[in-house]
C-alpha cells in the first residue's frame, strides 16, 4: 500500500502541489530530541542518566522475560518428574534432560544479565557523576562569579550616585545661604 501526502498551494507562481515537507523545509527544522552539546560535561551527565535508566528498563524487561521461562521449564520438570516409570531411554526422559538443560542456560543468562546491568548501570553513574560534577565547576563557577562581578558593578555604581548626590547637595548650599 502506497500512500501520498500532497499539499496544494494555488498561488499560481508555485507548482499547484508539493510534499508537505520539502527539502528546504526540512533543513529548518530540527529533529525532535537534540542532544546537550552546548556543554561537554552536560553531555556526559545526561548520557549517563540515559544509561542509569536504559540499564533499569532492560534489566527489568529482560529479567522478566528469563523468569518467565524460568517458571515454564521449572513447570515442565515439576510435571515430567511426576510421571512415573520414564527409563532413560524414552522421550520423557529424553525432555527432562532437555528442560534441565534449557533451565541451567536461562541461569546462566539471569547471571550475564545481571552483570550487563550491573556494569552499564556503574558506567552510567560514573559518567552522571563526573558529568554533574563538572558542570557545577564549570558552569556555577562561572556564574558565581560573574554574579559577583554584576553585584560589585552595582555597588560601585551604586556609591557613585551617592556621591554625586553629596556633590549636588554640596553645590546647592551655598545658593540656599544667599
Amino acid at each position: 500500500m502506497f500512500v501520498t501526502c500532497l499539499e496544494f498551494t494555488g498561488t499560481g507562481t508555485e507548482p499547484a502541489y508539493s510534499l508537505p515537507f520539502s527539502t528546504q523545509e526540512q533543513s529548518h527544522m530540527s529533529p525532535f530530541l537534540t542532544p546537550p552539546t552546548d556543554s561537554r560535561r552536560k553531555f556526559l551527565a545526561i548520557f549517563g542518566l540515559t544509561l542509569i535508566i536504559t540499564a533499569m528498563v532492560g534489566f527489568i524487561t529482560t529479567t522478566s522475560t528469563l523468569l518467565d521461562r524460568k517458571a515454564s521449564y521449572t513447570e515442565k520438570i515439576m510435571v515430567e518428574e511426576a510421571v512415573d516409570g520414564y527409563e532413560s531411554t524414552t522421550i520423557g526422559a529424553k525432555r527432562l534432560k532437555l528442560h534441565r538443560q534449557m533451565l541451567d542456560a536461562v541461569n546462566k543468562d539471569l547471571g550475564a544479565t545481571w552483570f550487563a546491568a550491573v556494569a552499564v548501570l556503574g558506567i552510567g553513574v560514573a559518567l552522571s557523576v563526573r558529568g554533574f560534577r563538572g558542570w557545577k565547576m564549570e558552569i556555577e563557577v562561572r556564574e558565581d562569579r560573574f554574579a559577583a562581578l554584576q553585584e560589585a558593578k552595582l555597588k560601585a555604581e551604586l556609591r557613585k550616585f551617592e556621591l554625586e548626590i553629596v556633590a549636588l547637595e554640596a553645590v546647592q548650599r551655598p545658593s540656599d545661604l544667599s
